[in-house]
């Protein structure tokens, strides 16, 4: 059955409505008089005495069982005091209180006279006729103040110079960046027309007006059309939405009544309660619903019977009525108060896939036979609703303009860039100061056009307000902490990507490192290059998995990644022609530091910081004072690195300097620490790096290294050898560092001859055998003549070398089996051993056999030694046995 037609006067459900009051405070009387005769009389009983003795507690003990009585009455009623604002027209159910409390009155004195007059008769004497009275009281006092509830404030409205004024695009280059970021912040639906600046009100304004159109049908009836907003996730649906509840506001009757339904989290069938409970609920704020409790699940099972077989057997017997008639008792409500209820739902299509869709199509189908009804759906692209069938008007939220994004991208930038101060180590040239001119033209020149640059590409990624605002806030937000610490064009890269695909951002966060491997490599033996070409088509077949999650062009993805690290190419297909060349870029070898601090937004603790080196070189350039510089050297081994990165890049200090500085940060080394095998640490390494990339010039070098070699005299002659043999023979040509080496053997000679021979043995590691071999023979490889000297030149060593085998033979015995001496197989654990026996008698010459009886002798702490000494070092003392006690060979090594 339907509604009569809507021509008809709002009397009729009114009239209805107060007749079913009466019938309600008829039904609560006729119960209620047992129950008040009952407590009435228990009354009695409980307060003879009190009466007698203490009338006026009597009294209100008695008033306050009664109140208490109809408290819960109120309270079972749902009492609001709003719903009076409609009490002529739709009355609430608590009006029925003071009306049957007056039948109640009547029912009581027409029972029981004696008692009734007993009690005070008509006089206020009696309790239950000044509650009458008072209820009945309260009734206009209750409309008064509903009225005084919903009379619009006459206060002038906020004062808006102070909130963000962004109406237009133009108003971006002039707008505040207090404001602009305020903006930024915002991420709520924007409620002022000033604060919009991609057409929300616009098209708000349209939707209203087409929710205020009638639909034409035969009956006449107050049925209103209904819209659709569809457009992805962040796109700007719910600040529409509220632009259409601000033009609702302020319109001509009717009453416009919004209930917000989000969908997210509820099964199909519970989604549909909870809209109806929405709508009941945000109903009952105006007025009296309670004849409407039942309704989600009485439309639940009206929808379950409609499509069951019972449904044609439970129709001849009289059964419920269908889903579409169970909706319009929402009709005479809506009417006896002159409103229209707009039902707002949302994220539809955000739930699991056995969320049916179609169950709420049928529902919105429903909600469109129910006069003074209608709704606003938004829905994103994935819908499985058919928007004409449920809607005559379809609004679609169009993606952002890209000159909008790359001008907002372009102002967070300049802002970052200029608000903290920082040291930038990439060049101008690398980094333009704008990405846009004043035309708002992308100034990022490709070397072929076809190619767009990132910054066009990261503004078609960002292509709806929520996501853009989100992103760059957490830019300046992440950019407040890592200033100067990461390259901040790879942060606002990484940060787009992570928001608009963070599939994609995981990938490259996962797999960055490996990109590099796929490089084509002629000297790869075929092995590794299947193995190559099998790890390269599994990450080819991750990345399409990847780019199919999102909705964005993988080509513009593949783009980004190969900005940031070129090799992804491989894997992307996507080729990138020129990407800028960023000193703190995730793609080199320190990419894991600027990696964990863009994806975490915090640099750790243990961290050595990236300005703090900067710092250091910028003040090292002004004041010439390389000593803070040279502590850090000394002391950590990523400050070297960062400062060798620097000095790659565009922060080069003169060699001048940095030959200062590493002379400074030797001398706080000294004595050097080494590792397994003789290895030098990591900060040596790097020092020794940072040497060779002065590009000073030989003549230069080769004064700083003899000047190093010698400062190594006479205590830390392994640190000298150190010198010569890994930073010499790196940065010097043969020439230069045999010049070196001529003189320094001249400065040893004098430096260790007037020693004592105390002084002597301290020369020499009793750990590390090897030293006076370097000094006399380097390391036995092949070197041109000048490096070389004959043991003949170095007769002025033997007495300290004979007197130290006397006095310290496990300190210098080891320095002179190392270095006249020989043991093999070469590479396998020793077998044999024997000495150079011209080389002895070169050194020692008359005190050759003193040499061989000390020699001879066994060693204390042996086993202690570096290397395979511990097992020939006894194998030599046999040899020099076997030559004091056989004689010399007849043949003899030359030297």
């Amino acid at each position: 059955m339907r509604f009569q037609k809507s021509e008809r006067s709002k009397s009729q459900p009114s009239l209805n409505r107060w007749g079913i009051i009466f019938l309600y405070a008829m039904a609560g009387a006729s119960l209620a008089i047992p129950g008040a005769l009952l407590i009435n009389s228990s009354l009695d009983g409980l307060l003879e005495e009190t009466e007698a003795q203490l009338p006026v507690l009597a009294t209100f003990l008695r008033y306050l069982v009664l109140g208490s009585v109809v408290f819960l009455a109120l309270k079972q009623a749902k009492f609001r005091s709003r719903h009076f604002e409609n009490v002529f027209f739709w009355p609430p159910v608590t009006t029925a209180i003071p009306m049957g409390l007056w039948i109640l009155s009547l029912g009581i004195a027409a029972a029981d006279s004696q008692k009734w007059e007993a009690a005070g008769g008509w006089h206020m004497e009696n309790a239950l006729v000044t509650l009458s009275i008072l209820a009945s009281g309260f009734t206009p006092i209750l409309w008064l103040i509903s009225k005084w509830q919903t009379k619009p404030s006459s206060k002038s409205s906020p004062d808006k110079s102070s909130e963000p004024r962004v109406s237009s695009f133009e108003d971006l280059e002039e707008l505040p960046i207090e404001d602009l970021l305020s903006w930024l912040d915002n991420e709520s639906p924007i409620t002022q027309e000033d604060e919009d600046l991609f057409g929300a009100k616009d098209r708000g304004n349209r939707i209203f007006k087409a929710l205020q159109q009638k639909r034409p049908n035969p009956e006449s009836q107050e049925l209103y059309k209904t819209a659709v907003i569809q457009g992805p996730f962040g796109c700007g649906k719910s600040t529409i939405v509220a632009f259409i509840e601000a033009a609702a506001k302020v319109s001509k009757p009717p009453q416009y009544i919004f209930a917000h339904v989000n969908c997210w989290g509820f099964s199909s069938k519970a989604a549909q309660e909870h809209i109806l409970d929405k709508a009941i609920s945000q109903l009952s704020e105006h007025v009296d619903c309670l004849s409407l409790h039942h309704l989600p699940s009485a439309y639940a099972d009206a929808m379950n019977d409609s499509n069951s077989w019972l449904a044609a057997i439970t129709s001849v017997l009289g059964s419920p009525a269908s889903p579409a008639e169970v909706l319009q008792r929402f009709t005479p409500i809506l009417r006896a108060i002159e409103a229209h209820l707009i039902i707002v739902i949302e994220d539809t299509d955000r739930n699991s896939s056995d969320f049916d869709q179609k169950q709420i199509e049928a529902m919105l189908h429903d909600f469109r036979q129910v006069e003074r009804m209608s709704f606003v759906l938004t829905a994103g692209n994935s819908s499985q609703i058919d928007f004409p069938k449920i809607a005559e008007h379809l609004q679609f939220v169009p993606r952002l303009p890209v000159k909008i994004t790359m001008t907002l991208m372009d102002r967070v930038r300049r802002y970052c860039m200029t608000h903290w101060k920082f040291i930038d180590p990439t060049s101008r040239q690398n980094r333009p100061e704008r990405l846009i001119n004043e035309d708002r033209e992308n100034v990022e020149i490709e070397r072929f056009s076809r190619t767009p640059s990132w910054i066009g590409i990261l503004a078609c990624l960002l292509d709806n307000p929520r996501i853009l605002k989100k992103t760059m806030a957490s830019i300046v937000e992440s950019w407040s902490h890592l200033h100067g610490e990461v390259d901040l064009d790879e942060l606002i890269m990484l940060s787009v990507l992570r928001h608009t695909a963070p599939a994609s951002f995981d990938f490259l966060g996962v797999h960055r490192n490996e990109f590099g491997d796929f490089a084509p490599k002629n000297s790869s033996s075929e092995y590794m290059k299947t193995q190559r070409e099998g790890r390269l088509a599994y990450l080819k077949e991750r990345w399409l998995k990847v780019v199919s999650k999102t909705d964005h062009d993988a080509h513009l993805l593949g783009k980004i990644l190969g900005e940031l690290v070129w090799d992804s190419t491989h894997i992307t297909g996507c080729e990138v022609h020129g990407p800028a060349q960023r000193c703190q870029s995730i793609k080199d070898n320190r990419g894991d530091v600027y990696w964990e601090r863009i994806s975490s937004g915090a640099v750790l603790a243990s961290d050595i910081r990236d300005q703090e080196v900067l710092a250091s070189i910028a003040k090292t350039k002004d004041t010439g004072d390389v000593q803070h510089m040279a502590e850090m050297m000394s002391a950590r081994s990523d400050f070297s690195e960062l400062l060798l990165r620097f000095q790659k890049y565009d922060r080069p200090l003169d060699s001048s300097i940095i030959l200062q500085a590493t002379s400074a940060a030797l001398r706080r080394m000294r004595p050097l620490k080494y590792g397994l095998w003789n290895r030098v640490t990591r900060r040596f390494q790097l020092i020794e790096e940072l040497i060779k990339a002065t590009h000073a010039s030989q003549e230069t070098l080769s004064a700083w290294l003899f000047k190093e070699l010698v400062d190594c005299l006479p205590c830390h002659i392994r640190d000298a050898d150190t010198l010569f043999f890994d930073l010499g023979r790196g940065a010097l040509d043969h020439d230069s560092l045999g010049e070196v080496r001529s003189k320094f053997v001249i400065e040893v000679k004098k430096s260790l001859s007037s020693l004592t021979s105390a002084q002597f043995v301290k020369c020499f590691p009793h750990k590390f055998p090897w030293i006076l071999s370097y000094l006399v023979i380097l390391d036995r490889k092949s070197y041109p003549e000048s490096f070389k000297t004959q043991w003949s030149h170095w007769q002025w060593i033997a007495p300290h070398l004979l007197e130290g085998m006397t006095n310290c033979p496990e300190v210098i015995t080891p320095q002179v089996i190392c270095a006249l001496g020989e043991s093999g197989p070469n590479g396998d654990m020793p077998t044999w051993f024997r000495f150079d026996e011209l080389s002895l008698k070169s050194l020692f010459g008359e005190r050759v056999n003193e040499a061989l009886t000390l020699l001879s002798q066994p060693l204390s702490g042996s086993q202690e030694v570096e290397g395979w000494f511990p097992i020939f070092g006894p194998l030599a003392a046999k040899e020099a046995k076997r030559l004091l006690t056989e004689g010399w060979s007849t043949t003899t090594s030359a030297e």
